[in-house]
Formats: C-alpha cells, sequence, structure tokens
C-alpha cells in the first residue's frame, strides 16, 4: 500500500515522505502501530527542517498523541524551532505558554508573548487576535494596560468568527471599556450574533 512508497521515498531522504510516515507508525496505518519510530521519522525530518514535523514533535511530547511520553521541555524546545521558521499554530502556542509561564522550558514573558501572537495573528489566526485582546486588557510585566487596544483586538477575533471575541465586544460596547461611548444597540448586534446557530 502507500505506506510501502512512503517508506522507499522516506528512506530516500523526502521530508514530507517522512512526516507523513510518521503519521502512518503513530495511527497504524498500513504499517504496525509504533509511536516510538513516529518518533524517529519526525525527529529525522524535522532536524532536517521538515517545519511540520517539528510541530508534530512538540504536539506529540506536549500530551497530544496516546502513548508518547509526555515532555514539556522536549515539546517547548521542537515549537520554539517550528515557531521560528513562521508556523502559526506554533506561534500561537509558544505565544500562549510564554503569557502563563507555566510550561518547562518556556518561562512567562508578555513581551514575548505579545509578539509571538502578533505574528501568528498577522498570518490570519483569529484566535491570536482575542489572546492578544487579553493581554492588553490585563495589562501586566510591562505591557500597560489598554482597553482600547483590547477592544481592537477583540473585535478583529470577532470580525473572524470567533465566539469570545465576539461576547467580549459586546462586553466593552455595554460597558463603554475600549471605546468612547456605550452603545447598547451595537452591543446587542454582538449579542444576537452569539445566539445564531452556526
Amino acid at each position: 500500500g502507500g505506506a510501502r512508497w512512503l517508506r522507499r521515498a522516506a528512506l530516500k531522504g523526502h521530508l514530507e515522505a517522512q512526516n507523513m510516515l510518521a503519521l502512518c507508525y503513530l495511527k497504524g496505518l498500513g504499517v504496525e502501530r509504533k509511536p516510538s519510530t513516529a518518533l524517529k521519522w519526525w525527529h529525522k525530518a524535522g532536524s532536517n527542517g521538515h517545519v511540520g514535523s517539528m510541530f508534530n514533535l512538540a504536539r506529540a511530547h506536549a500530551g497530544g498523541y496516546p502513548q508518547v511520553p509526555y515532555d514539556n521541555a522536549t515539546a517547548a524546545k521542537w515549537l520554539k524551532k517550528a515557531a521560528h521558521r513562521g508556523h502559526t499554530l506554533s506561534l500561537f502556542i509558544l505565544g500562549q505558554w510564554s503569557s502563563e509561564g507555566t510550561v518547562l522550558g518556556v518561562p512567562k514573558d508578555i513581551p514575548l508573548a505579545q509578539t509571538l501572537l502578533q505574528r501568528a495573528a498577522d498570518k490570519g489566526h483569529v484566535p491570536s487576535w482575542y489572546s492578544l485582546g487579553l493581554l492588553h486588557d490585563k495589562g501586566e510585566d510591562g505591557l500597560p494596560k489598554n482597553q482600547t487596544l483590547a477592544f481592537e483586538m477583540f473585535h478583529r477575533a470577532a470580525e473572524g468568527g470567533h465566539i469570545a471575541g465576539m461576547f467580549r465586544v459586546a462586553q466593552c460596547l455595554e460597558e463603554c471599556r475600549g471605546v468612547e461611548t456605550a452603545n447598547d444597540q451595537a452591543a446587542n448586534d454582538w449579542r444576537r450574533r452569539l445566539s445564531r446557530p452556526p
């Protein structure tokens, strides 16, 4: 089957084939299920610059796959490599981890969190706009509280369909947070959007 051809391409050094073969071993698709072999193929591809493999290694070690040992330090290492190469979801997750400081290998660093989340948001990642709004709404560790900017970030998330962003926009409009005057009509419009079925 397909796994046999993936293996042949992977053995010849094809990075995407190595990434896909790792998924086959992880899930037992066309090969015996062997998560340890999946990690080896991801490591090989990731070490040679395959960003998807870097992210998959991070996800695996962060508890994203069954039967893979939980190792947040290793997850953080690979997530940083993928984020450095501009991988959107890696930027977002690393930004979240940096805003919290609860993950081994990723200290709390609000300015770094803001930078990473902004990079992900600039790539169109809607949840990053929401997370940026939370950072500006709270303001801490050198990032001043700025409700006007928080509202702008929440609004961008809401426009992208982010439900919690819609709620925050309605809340800001209702409570006059980050906007010049309260706007009950606009708040009600956003609340109506929340109540609509998807």
